[in-house]
């Protein structure tokens, strides 16, 4: 039973929604080929835009690494002692931040993510968040970050301007999160979450997981059922190589296997295809991501912290 709840998940370059008796309307805009988009597109934005792509994409997201800095050791990202830093002499400054906005934003930019490293490292952040929310045509303004710190800045961040947040969380137990990021702080990640799903405005928080077979694959379920009771977008992303990070190919597991495990305990008949943007993960990423709406909405107000 879906409990007159809904799924919308992709799968690549695919859409899809897990649908119940309900319509349920959803709506993704994007530039194509098409003639009538590219006349938008010259409608709305300079005609020699350099960032209208050979296809006739526009391409209106930018993200920006603000800081290297990490305060987790992911398992998937660095080892245990970390990584060669670049002198902070040679990181951008928020005056050199704000200029390259402005600079994209002249040219039909209208959404930014704050990346890093660990963007909430960076005291100026929320100065940072301020300084882009006043450049005109910037409409969404995005930080994807571990959420450590996240009870301390969610409201400074939202008062400032902040409308898009991505937090990761590859475990709802605190055994495996700490055996994941080699640091405690589960119970951290998981209240910053709660506050800004209550101060954020539905489906602008979203939930990045690194699924590792042998510690949390048997999560995703788990993952997506708190997505749907909280209204988070789950994004469940494949286990890739990177220089440090032990991979092994016993460890991987595929968006299809995925895939394949939600369709059998929601049902497979309850999978639509929905059309995908041209601008979305490439097939070569290989992410997996749930969008949940919940359509009786509630706030999560007192939600509990998850058995760990």
């Amino acid at each position: 039973m879906l409990n007159n709840k809904k799924i919308l998940f992709f799968v690549n370059n695919q859409i899809f929604k897990l649908i119940n008796n309900n319509n349920l309307k959803f709506q993704y805009k994007y530039f194509s080929t098409t003639k009538l988009i590219k006349n938008e597109v010259k409608q709305n934005f300079k005609e020699n835009s350099s960032l209208i792509d050979s296809f006739g994409r526009f391409h209106n997201y930018l993200r920006i690494s603000i800081v290297e800095k990490c305060n987790l050791r992911c398992k998937y990202c660095m080892p245990e002692e970390g990584v060669k830093l670049t002198p902070s002499s040679d990181l951008l400054t928020k005056d050199e931040i704000i200029r390259l906005a402005k600079l994209f934003a002249f040219e039909g930019v209208n959404k930014i993510r704050l990346t890093g490293g660990e963007p909430t490292i960076r005291k100026d952040l929320v100065e940072i968040v301020s300084e882009l929310s006043k450049i005109d045509g910037i409409q969404e303004i995005g930080i994807t970050t571990n959420g450590i710190v996240l009870n301390r800045l969610i409201k400074p961040l939202i008062d400032a301007g902040l409308t898009n947040l991505n937090v990761s969380l590859d475990s709802l137990s605190a055994q495996k999160y700490a055996e994941i990021t080699r640091r405690d702080g589960f119970q951290k990640v998981w209240r910053g979450l709660i506050l800004s799903e209550q101060l954020m405005p539905k489906g602008k928080v979203k939930i990045n997981c690194v699924v590792i077979r042998g510690i949390n694959e048997k999560e995703v379920i788990s993952l997506v059922e708190i997505g749907r009771e909280l209204s988070f977008n789950i994004r469940f992303i494949e286990f890739m190589p990177f220089a440090g990070n032990n991979y092994e190919m016993k460890k991987f597991v595929p968006y299809r296997e995925m895939l394949e495990n939600i369709g059998k305990y929601y049902g497979v008949e309850n999978i639509e295809r929905l059309i995908d943007g041209p601008n979305e993960t490439s097939k070569i990423q290989s992410n997996l991501i749930y969008r949940s709406i919940k359509i009786r909405y509630s706030s999560g107000a007192g939600w509990p912290l998850p058995n760990h």
